[in-house]
């Protein structure tokens, strides 16, 4: 969107989730990659103090909300609401398995899981498969509320 716009853009990379050898391939065009060293919550973090330390940031574009920092998030859940929509009007029904990369943090995996087990809905088969060192959604779905589990790196 950057690149559409004419404007500058920064990616925030966590070093310790991506090789970066993949986001040299990504990311052409003129935007500048930034290596957080750290994990996606430090790469989050690194993100939101630049936007508010620089006055001539003007928009910071990612689903994890903090207080003043609620509306593209909202934003970017209701797209994802419009991604599932639209999967189940092109196949004209919902379909009957879901199969997700379990790592996507925020609000992507809450959307799905509510979209596919609304009472009263189809409930298609839902395969999440994610690594033992961030398995978030795992244990979140063992405790029955969201939790924060520790990014353990690579392996």
């Amino acid at each position: 969107m950057a690149a559409h716009f004419g404007v500058e853009s920064v990616v925030f990379v966590p070093g310790v989730d991506a090789p970066r050898d993949r986001g040299a391939h990504q990311w052409r065009g003129g935007r500048r990659l930034e290596w957080v060293d750290g994990d996606y919550d430090d790469a989050v973090r690194r993100a939101g103090g630049v936007r508010r330390r620089a006055a001539r940031v003007e928009r910071l574009v990612q689903d994890t909300a903090w207080d003043g920092y609620e509306q593209v998030p909202a934003w970017i859940v209701d797209g994802y609401q419009t991604l599932l929509d639209e999967v189940d009007a092109q196949l004209g029904g919902p379909p009957d398995l879901v199969a997700r990369p379990g790592r996507c943090r925020g609000h992507w995996p809450r959307r799905w899981c509510g979209h596919y087990r609304a009472p009263g809905g189809a409930r298609p088969a839902v395969l999440a498969v994610e690594p033992d060192t961030a398995a978030c959604l795992l244990t979140s779905l063992t405790a029955g509320r969201r939790t924060t589990v520790p990014n353990g790196g690579r392996r």
